[in-house]
């Protein structure tokens, strides 16, 4: 199941070489997607990614997401965006992570684009990924939602630091 769509566009990835992973899809009711993963071995990756399709950023816009969830409680799930251009591969990582929660929560996490990231410039195919524990694990995803603020519009909505300028 180690890059089978769950749904069009979104589909889990581990490291085969080093973990084993056993994933079942739980139904989800009215929710978006429930995972239940048994993870043996130490995979160096388990990621759950969400294809946002190919569109261009442009610097000092807001790149944003609002999770509703619940499980993985006590985890950090780093987030971070794959670009792909023209055969070449960049990360960028977002400022904020999601917190695990073994209580329904909705989370919003907020990452200012800089010119130096790869996320910005040229249209590129981009992927939303989310790091997922290295252990079992249940999430429940029960809505998520994807928001850019374009350059200009999102002044004032982030504390403006000499980071946001490199």
């Amino acid at each position: 199941m180690n890059d089978a769509p769950l749904v069009d566009g979104i589909y889990l990835s581990w490291d085969q070489e080093e973990g084993d992973v056993q994933v079942s899809l739980p139904p989800s009711g009215d929710d978006l997607l429930h995972i239940s993963a048994r993870v043996g071995g130490q995979p160096r990756w388990l990621c759950l990614n969400i294809a946002l399709g190919e569109t261009a950023f442009e610097p000092g816009a807001v790149f944003g997401v609002v999770a509703g969830l619940q499980g993985c409680a006590g985890e950090t799930l780093r987030m971070f965006v794959r670009t792909s251009r023209e055969g070449e591969t960049t990360d960028t990582p977002l400022s904020e992570e999601i917190a695990g929660s073994r209580e329904a929560t909705v989370q919003v996490t907020m990452h200012r684009l800089t010119a130096s990231e790869g996320l910005v410039g040229a249209p590129g195919f981009h992927t939303l990924v989310v790091d997922l524990p290295f252990h079992d694990f249940d999430l429940v995803l029960h809505d998520m939602h994807l928001f850019v603020l374009q350059s200009g519009k999102a002044l004032g909505v982030m504390p403006t630091t000499l980071g946001n300028f490199t």
